[in-house]
């Protein structure tokens, strides 16, 4: 499983069916760059990105335990 899909698979208990579309969208619109690009060096910014906008969904408390998940990919 590639990395951008582990992050899908991360997402997936925090935003359900909007999981992959999530992650898709932090990619290309915060990072710049395609999901299948994604590195172990974009995930710093990732995980910020996510736990930013998570908080727009979700509680404050698990948007920052999604983003600690993300960055237990490192």
């Amino acid at each position: 499983m590639g990395l951008y899909e582990q992050t899908v698979t991360i997402a997936k208990p925090y935003l359900g069916v909007a999981a992959e579309r999530f992650m898709a969208r932090q990619c290309n619109a915060h990072l710049n760059v395609a999901p299948e690009n994604l590195t172990k060096a974009h995930l710093d910014d990732l995980a910020r990105w996510v736990e930013i906008s998570a908080k727009l969904l979700i509680d404050e408390a698990k948007a920052r335990e999604f983003r600690g998940k993300i960055l237990g990919l490192k």
